[in-house]
């Protein structure tokens, strides 16, 4: 289709999440379609094909908006979409039925989330709160290199929701945390 295939398989992963689709394990497929799927892969150069069963939307629903509400409270968007950001909302097991390839984390990518988490809690100590814009104008140095904009947003997107469970931290939109201040006006000595 010509289409951008990591795009399309966030999407279908999102999908599985919600459970509108269901992700079948290779073990479980046909050996002869499982044949024909590794050849026609090769074909393409990709690295393999995946197969989903639909299930009965009566009952998928129900259990769609209930997962949509868990992965909303933790921010999602679709290019936060990812196994870790499963796993924080999840759990390791589920995450793991979505994605069925072990993909091995780099260390790099756990060097800057652990950054930004430091970060996060350097501004929440200092001022009371963070901000994604804090983040994203601080220049943020891992293993002696500047980290791109495009980079933080990525991982900050994927860290936020562990960040959040792990110390029992609130999300705010600017909007709500302005009517939150208004309620509780500055103390005067």
């Amino acid at each position: 289709m010509n289409k951008d295939a990591p795009n399309i398989n966030k999407y279908i992963n999102l999908f599985c999440t919600l459970g509108l689709l269901h992700k079948i394990p290779y073990k479980d497929v046909n050996q002869n379609l499982r044949k024909t799927a590794l050849q026609i892969s090769k074909e393409n150069s990709q690295n393999g094909i995946s197969f989903y069963t639909v299930p009965d939307y009566n009952e998928a629903f129900k259990i769609a908006n209930e997962k949509a509400k868990i992965m909303l409270e933790y921010r999602f968007t679709i290019k936060g979409m990812s196994k870790k950001y499963l796993e924080n909302c999840f759990g390791e097991e589920f995450a793991n039925k979505i994605y069925l390839v072990n993909v091995k984390d780099s260390k790099r990518s756990e060097n800057i989330r652990n950054a930004i988490e430091n970060f996060i809690l350097n501004q929440i100590k200092t001022y009371g709160y963070c901000t994604k814009d804090m983040l994203m104008t601080y220049r943020l140095e891992v293993d002696n290199c500047y980290i791109r904009k495009g980079v933080k947003n990525y991982e900050f997107r994927r860290v936020l929701p562990d960040i959040m469970q792990k110390y029992d931290l609130v999300h705010l939109s600017s909007e709500k945390y302005s009517k939150f201040q208004s309620n509780f006006p500055p103390l005067s000595v």
